[in-house]
């Protein structure tokens, strides 16, 4: 929902924000910083400084952190 989100603010694909691959990998991995974020595959300089903030807080939002 939220790659969905802004997607549409920016009026591109979803897959642009961010590959299915990616989204499963964040799933697994959980990042909960910046910086581990920017570790998943499929996750450069620049999808991290612009997504990064958004996805860490939803993450820690559902595991409650």
């Amino acid at each position: 929902v939220l790659r969905k989100r802004l997607a549409d603010r920016q009026a591109i694909p979803a897959y642009i924000v961010l590959s299915d691959k990616t989204l499963h990998l964040l799933a697994i991995q959980r990042p909960t910083t910046l910086e581990e974020f920017g570790q998943v595959s499929g996750i450069g300089e620049y999808k991290k400084e612009k997504y990064g903030k958004d996805f860490v807080e939803l993450i820690k939002q559902i595991i409650g952190k």
